[in-house]
């Protein structure tokens, strides 16, 4: 999920003087003539075509007006699709230059701008500060509602939901994330919205766990309990037992399970589910964490170590985010 690429002034210059044998961006005129060179971006009603006239002289920029372009081509190129791919966070300035360049051109078929824009905006969601996040929220909106592709506008919905979340937005997260299991999104943004919903269900579970410690003395108070557990397990394991479910979002959907049955006091079901996810996932971060619970909760079986520790309660609306949180630094 994370790992991203800085392109410094120089190589961005490098890039710009590719060897002749380099496949060029294209822009194809009405008139039926084709220009080739590299697409550096709009400035008002002209797109910005990077060519070199005579060899060994800096490159020059030729504007050409949108009312006489018929199509736009970008060619594939090393260097930016790298950045989009796995740019790290050294890289978050050479990400923003290349999602300006190119985010004129986000409607078009084979752009590059929205993963470019996809990973500059995982990289803000997971900076510091309030600013950061609002301009990831920005930009995956931008995504989910103009890119053609349709796995970038569902990528670009997870994105939106997990940064409402760090921003602590979760009942508009809930929200969205309802109505986007209505209309029947994608399969892993699907998987997402579920993950928010056990999440809604899941604090409000601890809450009622909080206030009704004695639960199972009060007939009313342990159908709640029964009817928040079933609902928050219930979306879990629709996230992570769904056939199209992504391999992270089925992890995260099967450990968020195991932390509500660990809530719950119910052990053996959380082993139970731990051995499932170190079985079916076992090359996965979260493979690790369920087999550390393993081991722990063995442990302590045997006498030679206490229970493994609860989350805090009121910490997060999300069902398992001590455990989720780590399975997510962990993953690529």
């Amino acid at each position: 999920m994370k790992t991203f690429l800085l392109l410094t002034a120089t190589l961005l210059s490098t890039m710009s003087l590719r060897p002749p044998s380099a496949k060029a961006d294209s822009i194809g005129l009405t008139n039926g003539e084709k220009l080739t060179g590299r697409i550096r971006g709009m400035e008002r009603e002209t797109v910005l075509l990077e060519t070199t006239p005579v060899r060994g002289y800096p490159p020059v920029n030729q504007r050409i007006g949108k009312a006489t372009i018929a199509r736009l081509e970008f060619a594939p190129d090393l260097e930016r699709d790298r950045l989009a791919g796995s740019g790290d966070p050294a890289q978050i300035s050479a990400l923003k230059a290349a999602w300006l360049e190119l985010s004129p051109f986000l409607g078009v078929a084979n752009s590059p701008a929205a993963r470019l824009g996809l990973r500059y905006a995982l990289l803000l969601m997971e900076a510091e500060g309030t600013e950061s996040k609002d301009e990831a929220l920005g930009i995956f909106s931008t995504i989910s509602k103009e890119a053609p592709e349709a796995t970038e506008r569902a990528a670009a919905g997870q994105g939106r939901l997990r940064t409402l979340i760090l921003s602590g937005r979760s009942s508009e997260a809930l929200q969205e994330a309802e109505s986007l299991l209505k209309e029947g999104a994608d399969p892993a943004l699907c998987a997402e919205a579920h993950l928010i919903v056990a999440g809604g269900h899941a604090k409000k579970l601890r809450l009622h766990l909080e206030e009704n410690p004695r639960w199972n003395e009060d007939e009313r108070a342990g159908a709640e309990r029964e009817r928040l557990r079933n609902l928050a397990l219930d979306s879990c394991l629709l996230a992570g037992l769904g056939s199209e479910s992504p391999p992270e979002l089925a992890v995260r959907g099967l450990l968020g399970a195991l932390q509500i049955h660990k809530l719950c006091g119910d052990q053996s079901r959380a082993l139970e589910i731990a051995r499932d996810i170190a079985a079916i996932y076992p090359g996965h971060p979260g493979a690790q964490i369920a087999r550390e619970f393993l081991t722990r909760a063995t442990a302590s079986s045997s006498g030679a170590s206490s229970s493994p520790p609860q989350s805090n309660p009121s910490s997060s609306s999300n069902p398992s985010r001590d455990i989720q949180e780590r399975a997510s630094q962990k993953t690529p």
